[in-house]
């Protein structure tokens, strides 16, 4: 999927059985947190390189942490090699996933 269409895509839109999440992924950070919401964009910060797959699964380790899921309800769906990913989270509704990472 472009960057374009993905663009198109809001965070945390309702799916069928949870939420969508667009997120904006800067590598090689101090620490891995999320580091805020921009428009419908959720920043985070990674320490992992991009060029592996530990980046994706650092991002994966630390939304189902801050959400309090496990993580085998978390998928990237789109961008696996690139910074801007649409992630799928499974159980929850967008206002709740909202509301956990604004914590």
């Amino acid at each position: 999927m472009d960057k374009k269409k993905l663009k198109n895509l809001l965070s945390a839109d309702k799916v069928e059985t949870g939420s969508a999440l667009f997120v904006s992924v800067t590598h090689l950070a101090g620490r891995n947190e999320i580091a805020g919401i921009q428009g419908d964009i959720v920043k985070v910060n990674l320490t992992a390189r991009s060029m592996d797959g530990e980046a994706n699964d650092d991002l994966i380790s630390l939304l189902a942490k801050q959400l309090g899921i496990t993580q085998h309800n978390i998928e990237i769906v789109a961008g696996q090699s690139s910074n801007q990913k649409l992630v799928s989270i499974l159980g929850m509704s967008p206002s709740e996933v909202m509301e956990k990472l604004i914590r």
